[in-house]
């Protein structure tokens, strides 16, 4: 059987602007110990964010990363470039473990 947990760090401008945010949170309501969701609205998704919702880098762990440039480059450099650099690389998370798409 799988075990496998999933946090979700989704940052909008607005709550309106939630991508299916009703699906989100029934998901999080079926599976509370697997599937997680934070929201952060109208700021960057920062350190704080990122320590408090994700695994540290030395679980066995993989974040995926999507959205505009400027998150990228904060988080984890550009989305063209394989190297991890950012925030991700500043709390140790190796490039095996990011993927930009």
């Amino acid at each position: 059987d799988d075990e496998t947990e999933v946090s979700l760090v989704y940052g909008s401008k607005t709550s309106e602007g939630i991508l299916a945010r009703d699906v989100l949170h029934e998901w999080e309501a079926e599976n509370f110990w697997r599937f997680k969701v934070s929201h952060v609205l109208g700021g960057v998704i920062g350190e704080d964010h990122v320590k408090r919702h994700m695994p540290p880098p030395e679980e066995d762990c993989v974040l995926f990363v999507c959205g505009p440039d400027l998150m990228y480059n904060a988080l984890c450099g550009p989305r063209g470039d394989p190297e991890v650099t950012g925030l991700l690389k500043k709390l140790g998370y190796a490039k095996s473990q990011v993927y930009k798409f």
